[in-house]
């Protein structure tokens, strides 16, 4: 399934683009593909570029967007994401930043940092998440965002025409969701006869 990702076949796409970072990057000395496993459940690779200091990962822009409003309803998560932007502190932004947070809250995301990251957790000085945007299983929109450590967007930047080209990608080695539209071949295991109404 996967050379370095020891997730499920539920998650064998995200395991399969693991092995793809891994491999384009396996030659750089200034970067490290970090493996991270989330409490044996899965995991999740992250970038750590040695030269500017910068955490690197990815998510869907569905699942970001999910957990964006997880924050913004509960005021915390427990999701690595949210842990991991603790890292980035309260950036400068153009809004007031309420001080919600509480110091249990902090302390707990200080040591989920520190277990995901291990020796790199006090070199990173940015996360960087790249969000990717798919329709029907198929990478349309890319960007890397930066957020402060309350979910806010500092900056983005469209990354959309970094994307593989899809007309010339086979599936062996397709970055999709792994979610293939079937429609077409889904037929009804019955049919149902209409009920005329008198």
């Amino acid at each position: 399934m996967s050379k370095c990702n020891k997730n499920g076949l539920h998650q064998a796409v995200w395991a399969h683009r693991g092995d793809i970072v891994t491999d384009a990057l396996a030659a750089d000395k200034n970067v490290v593909v970090l493996h991270i496993s989330r409490r044996g459940l899965w995991q999740f690779e992250a970038v750590m570029d040695k030269t500017n200091n910068k955490l690197y990962i990815m998510i869907s822009q569905d699942n970001l967007d999910q957990r964006r409003k997880e924050y913004q309803l509960e005021r915390t998560s427990t999701h690595y994401v949210y842990s991991l932007l603790h890292l980035n502190g309260d950036q400068d932004t153009s809004e007031q930043l309420e001080l919600l947070d509480k110091a249990d809250d902090e302390e707990q995301r200080i040591k989920d940092c520190v277990r995901m990251l291990g020796e790199f957790a006090d070199q990173v000085d940015e996360v960087i998440i790249e969000s990717v945007t798919y329709v029907s299983g198929i990478a349309v929109k890319a960007n890397l965002n930066l957020f402060d450590s309350q979910y806010n967007l500092i900056e983005s930047q469209n990354i959309s025409n970094m994307l593989l080209d899809n007309n010339n990608i086979t599936e062996e080695n397709s970055l999709g969701d792994g979610k293939p539209d079937n429609s077409e071949q889904n037929k009804p295991l019955v049919k149902l006869r209409k009920i005329k109404k008198e």
